[in-house]
């Protein structure tokens, strides 16, 4: 979520090389530079224009979401807290 110039995926791949990962980004910008330093990289994620308030994508077809800063501005705080 928020995956910006893609840094976070670019290391991701590294650890799981064969995981699926999916950019998800509200700024058309952001998914064009990450593709960019992917593609350079020659890694393929899908990468997805959206917000991570309503993730665009469907019910259980992910494991595991990750986000290091981006939820900081999500109108809903406090509204998506980890389980304990």
């Amino acid at each position: 979520v928020g995956c910006g110039t893609g840094v976070l995926l670019d290391l991701l791949a590294n650890d799981a090389p064969a995981a699926q990962r999916i950019g998800l980004d509200v700024t058309p910008a952001m998914l064009q530079q990450a593709r960019s330093r992917l593609v350079a990289h020659r890694r393929q994620p899908l990468r997805v224009e959206g917000s991570g308030e309503a993730l665009p994508l469907l019910d259980d077809s992910v494991d595991l979401v990750v986000s290091t800063s981006a939820l900081h501005g999500s109108r809903r705080r406090g509204a998506a807290r980890p389980a304990r």
